[in-house]
């Protein structure tokens, strides 16, 4: 067996491919989901499916920089609008693939400004205040804080809008029989915070 790198974003291979799977994922799935909104619709299943796929490789990448995260979000949202337009607010994909992936993601984005800001003060510390490089983390990192502020709101209040005339907020669906590698307690973990 072969050990490389993925020429893309670095990953350990365990074969000759040029890149690992979450690369060949996401090449394959920018040239597949147009012919899939193309042929089967914007509102189809399955590519509803397939772009919820694509966000999840865009931020579960450790290589991913915070456009990519944002892209993810903004990506995923999207999806959301239509599916719960198109499938409904109680449709298994709405209520458990969807909304879930969104709190994950945003985690990853809180992650990615907590990695700015240690950035920034190392920045500020070994550099000073008034370096040019010091100077663009700043900014980096203000409009990372304004856009994980505005993606906390929106999820505040997609919650609010999901609670029921009589007050308790609805609940998902039973899990699924699928082995998510314990995916189920990471994000029982970030929706209590």
């Amino acid at each position: 067996m072969i050990l490389t790198n993925c020429a893309a974003c670095a990953a350990p291979l365990a074969h000759d491919a040029p890149r690992c799977v979450r690369c060949e994922t996401k090449a394959l799935l920018r040239k597949t989901i147009p012919v899939a909104r193309r042929v089967l619709g914007e509102s189809h299943i399955l590519t509803l499916r397939m772009r919820c796929i694509y966000t999840e490789v865009l931020y579960e990448d450790p290589a991913a920089t915070l456009d990519d995260l944002r892209e993810g979000v903004t990506r995923l949202e999207d999806v959301e609008r239509t599916a719960r337009r198109v499938l409904g607010g109680a449709h298994p994909l709405v209520q458990r693939y969807i909304s879930l992936s969104l709190h994950i993601a945003l985690n990853q984005l809180h992650n990615a400004v907590e990695t700015l800001a240690e950035t920034e003060r190392t920045t500020r510390r070994l550099l000073g205040s008034a370096h040019p490089v010091t100077a663009g983390i700043e900014v980096a990192l203000r409009d990372a804080r304004a856009e994980l502020s505005r993606a906390r709101r929106r999820v505040r209040d997609r919650r609010a809008s999901e609670r029921s005339p009589r007050g308790p907020p609805l609940r998902p669906p039973p899990a699924l029989a699928v082995d998510d590698g314990g995916l189920d307690a990471d994000v029982d973990e970030v929706l209590a915070s």
